[in-house]
């Protein structure tokens, strides 16, 4: 990475300016399709919410323990929330 970011002398790498070996790599590589998305999108909420009932709430021990900054949480959440997910673990009221 650090070759790409001297060779592209700008501010965005492009892949031409990664090693042959890396493009090589990736050209077999499979598109990810949209339900495998969903699925790793609904991992992701089950693991936050089960980490927010775990610390009683707390969103700097659900980070830490998630190994996410707690504004990474934060904007999680607020993502759920705009997409209309539930995001109360207790279902009573939504997580603050």
């Amino acid at each position: 990475m650090e070759r790409a970011a001297l060779l592209s002398r700008g501010e965005i790498v492009l892949p031409e300016h990664l090693p042959a070996r890396i493009l090589t790599t990736t050209e077999g590589m499979a598109p990810v399709e949209p339900v495998e998305v969903q699925r790793l999108e609904e991992i992701e909420r089950e693991a936050i919410l089960k980490a927010l009932r775990k610390n009683n709430l707390n969103r700097t021990e659900t980070a830490k323990e998630l190994a996410i900054s707690r504004r990474a949480l934060t904007y999680k959440l607020q993502r759920m929330r705009e997409q209309g997910l539930p995001v109360d673990p207790t279902s009573d009221q939504p997580v603050s």
